[in-house]
């Protein structure tokens, strides 16, 4: 009689266990399944807002490129770290022309600061390639048979030969990573906007002396730290002392990393395109052509891409469309 009830107690059990398996497995696939339509959505909604207010930095979307998930049904989330910057309260004194003072001695402010100018007629476009890490992404980059500037990830547990790997090109950036909103995958060493003045320069001093040949540093995700003042100023204020330059990755809308630069006397160029939203290689080879094109209405443009298969490809693909843009490495810029 016992081990009829102990054999019922069992059966009952493994259904149960059956039928939570079976719920958990289809809230994920469609949760999957809502998720990429979304991203979908948003994606192809940032692609029109950016063509039509190309030159309105209030409105423009802009996008970091973070993969969520990698599979046949996968759309990698560009635009994530943005997503979620957009449900923050921005601080408003980023649009506006409000006086920002540093927290750390400045030599000499320059009121307004000069990008560098070409007078040749040239068009160029600066093509950085984020998210440098591993051996086969190092191999791959460097078949590809014009100039791409890699950005190398800090060394971390996650990534500890990338000082060796900068050593393999002759100009690269340090990829370096910042707080996001609400990003729950951050890297090792990630930036923060609670990070003191000691703390920043203790990591851009490690950075440094990692990558002495360094020609900039640009922001892996960082909605969060770009978008505060505070965290920013004392950014530059490390910069400053280790002659580093910043890029910013425009992770989201509204970023300080103009206004620092105008206060720390320092060129900032900010990101125009990200190449590879969706991992698809006839997209990727559709906003080569809209970066050649802002190129040739500016006369330069710098856009962002990352290693994968697909952006691979779509670079040896596009060798062709550079004719009349000259592709240069970011050290040109300064």
């Amino acid at each position: 009689m016992k081990n009829w009830l102990i054999g019922i107690f069992l059966a009952v059990l493994t259904l149960i266990a059956i039928a939570l398996a079976g719920l958990f497995l289809q809230k994920s696939f469609f949760s999957d399944e809502v998720a990429d339509k979304n991203i979908t959505k948003i994606i192809k909604k940032t692609s029109e807002l950016n063509d039509t207010n190309s030159s309105n930095t209030t409105t423009r979307l802009e996008t970091s490129i973070l993969e969520v998930k990698r599979s046949k049904y996968s759309i990698a989330t560009e635009i994530e770290d943005y997503e979620n910057s957009k449900k923050m309260v921005f601080d408003k004194n980023i649009t506006k022309k409000v006086e920002i003072k540093s927290t750390c001695k400045i030599k000499k402010v320059v009121k307004k600061v000069h990008k560098k100018r070409f007078n040749d007629g040239i068009s160029r476009l600066a093509i950085i390639m984020d998210d440098i890490g591993n051996r086969s992404q190092v191999n791959a980059l460097k078949e590809i048979p014009f100039p791409v500037t890699p950005s190398i990830f800090p060394s971390t547990k996650s990534h500890p030969h990338t000082p060796s790997f900068a050593k393999e090109f002759e100009f690269y950036m340090v990829h370096t990573p910042m707080q996001a909103f609400n990003f729950k995958r951050e890297e090792e060493d990630t930036l923060n906007v609670t990070d003191s003045l000691s703390s920043i320069d203790k990591k851009i001093k490690i950075i440094h002396k990692d990558f002495p040949k360094a020609i900039a540093i640009n922001n892996h995700t960082g909605s969060k730290f770009t978008s505060s003042s505070k965290a920013m100023d004392r950014l530059f204020c490390a910069l400053d002392k280790y002659n580093m330059r910043f890029i910013d990755s425009k992770t989201a809308a509204h970023t300080y990393g103009s206004k620092m630069g105008e206060l720390h006397g320092k060129v900032v160029y900010n990101r125009d395109t990200f190449l590879d939203n969706k991992p698809d290689i006839d997209y990727i080879l559709g906003q080569i052509k809209k970066a050649i094109k802002t190129a040739k209405k500016r006369g330069l443009a710098i856009a962002i891409c990352h290693p994968r298969p697909e952006t691979f490809q779509a670079l040896k693909e596009a060798e062709y469309l550079f004719g009349d843009v000259k592709l240069i490495y970011v050290d040109e810029l300064y």
